[in-house]
């Protein structure tokens, strides 16, 4: 999981409820990530070019860190300037939907959360891992849901996922099945979920959160 690397130097005087702290419902944060691809991938192809979007357009650095992973149990992390995105050396290398997926998760803490980590000063990862403890469990819990939905809605644009999932449909409707047959045999359903990741380039309970939110199983 990522997570937000809101620190202090000093741990003790953290606020544990920053200011400045919004709450989105998935709705608004669903425009954001449409406006975010109207502007920065008009062309809607995918994968979204999550990585050049990010050097290209916003001109941050992407610095692989060898046992990122290994040694503080965190896939990615921004620098307190926002001007680069460390992320495990390994996951950039071998693992290219976990990449992407945390890619696109730092860079929404960037777009929506920068006013909240400039109340922080952190220099790196043991500090990260004093300080978190101390913000408040419900706060950090709404960083990280904001952050991972604004993800998964940049990375799976609403209409091209509801192209692809459509696709899959027709042809699980021309082998005889209908779609709450495929949904009830969990098989087809994980079979067309993880088609889709692979499409995407994200993990596959990226596109089962999506999948979900959008309603496209029957209920």
């Amino acid at each position: 999981m990522n997570l937000l690397p809101v620190l202090s130097k000093a741990g003790d005087s953290m606020p544990k409820r920053p200011e400045n702290v919004k709450t989105y419902s998935y709705e608004e944060l669903r425009a954001k990530a449409e406006a975010f691809i109207n502007e920065h991938h008009p062309v809607r192809s995918i994968p979204v070019p999550i990585e050049e979007i990010i050097e290209l357009r916003f001109e941050l650095d992407i610095i692989p860190i060898p046992d990122l992973l290994h040694g503080s149990d965190m896939y990615a992390l921004i620098s307190r300037d926002m001007k680069s995105i460390s992320i495990d050396a390994n996951i950039q290398e071998s693992r290219p939907q976990t990449y992407h997926y945390s890619l696109a998760h730092e860079l929404s803490h960037i777009l929506i959360h920068k006013e909240v980590v400039d109340q922080f000063e952190y220099a790196n990862i043991a500090e990260w891992k004093t300080v978190v403890t101390g913000i408040d469990e419900d706060v950090y819990a709404e960083f990280e849901w904001q952050a991972h939905a604004l993800a998964g809605l940049i990375l799976v644009p609403t209409a091209q996922l509801k192209a692809e999932f459509g696709k899959a449909a027709a042809k699980i409707k021309a082998a005889g099945l209908t779609l709450e047959q495929a949904k009830a045999t969990e098989r087809a359903r994980f079979s067309v979920e993880d088609n889709l990741a692979r499409l995407f380039v994200v993990p596959r309970p990226v596109i089962t959160d999506r999948a979900n939110r959008d309603k496209l199983w029957p209920e």
